[in-house]
């Protein structure tokens, strides 16, 4: 038919919702994102470092209850 159509115009679906934003809003959401993820990521560091360090507390409860315990037995007194 010799006819040029014009190629689809973009469709502002609901699934896409960056599309109605302004593109400076976008950005900025965008990088509000990333910094939540880095913040999620050092929580998640956070957490790790404070369970191997209750660990070793519990550990080092546990040595020295064990060491009390002995050194009562070796002294003749009472368990406790």
């Amino acid at each position: 038919d010799g006819y040029a159509y014009p190629p689809p115009a973009r469709s502002r679906s609901p699934m896409d919702p960056a599309s109605s934003l302004p593109e400076a809003l976008a950005g900025t959401l965008g990088h509000i994102v990333g910094q939540l993820d880095v913040l999620t990521q050092t929580m998640s560091l956070l957490e790790e470092r404070l369970t191997m360090n209750e660990d070793k507390v519990n550990r080092i409860v546990a040595i020295i209850g064990a060491a009390a315990t002995r050194s009562a037995a070796q002294n003749g007194e009472p368990g406790q």
